[in-house]
């Protein structure tokens, strides 16, 4: 009798762990809801991680500073660091919120002279099929920022030890 109590628990557990779904909830990872913008924004905060591996040289500071769009303060967006020939380390940054950025020395720009890329996006009120959902609509966005202070950059900054806290970097939608 003591075998059969245990064979009946047996298949209870048996049958307990095949009830499971063995598919997980695509709902939970569904990007169509939240569109192609939250992909290229999860790109780009991949991007700004940092590439090359670690600092091997441990020459790192931190940046502390504002950005303006056209005189007022950036609402939301990014800003890089990539150090220039010369200047060893790796490409970095953080985000931008309210005008405001903060790169703590252990993922800080190298120092040394560094590239500075400033981006940010703005809806453009135009839509567009989404291509992660056919038959679904997404506005359209594009660079709030003008091509010379991300893509094209000229902007430049001498990162010193210790705590850098740059002039405010004004750049411009056009």
């Amino acid at each position: 009798m003591a075998f059969v109590g245990l064979d009946r628990r047996r298949a209870r557990r048996e049958q307990q762990f095949l009830s499971f779904r063995t598919v997980p909830d695509m709902k939970r990872f569904d990007v169509s809801r939240r569109g192609p913008i939250a992909l290229a924004c999860m790109l780009a905060l991949l991007g700004l991680c940092g590439c090359g591996g670690a600092d091997k040289s441990g020459h790192r500071a931190a940046v502390k500073g504002t950005v303006t769009l056209d005189g007022k303060p950036l609402a939301r967006g990014a800003i890089k660091f990539s150090p220039l020939e010369g200047t060893s380390g790796v490409v970095t940054g953080t985000p931008i919120e309210d005008g405001h950025f903060d790169l703590p020395e252990e993922i800080g720009a190298a120092v040394g002279w560094n590239r500075v890329e400033i981006t940010a996006m703005k809806k453009t009120g135009k839509m567009v099929p989404d291509p992660f959902s056919p038959g679904t609509k997404v506005e359209m966005e594009t660079s709030a920022v003008a091509a010379r202070f991300n893509t094209d950059s000229t902007l430049k900054l001498e990162v010193k030890p210790g705590v850098n806290t740059p002039p405010a970097f004004a750049v411009e939608s056009k």
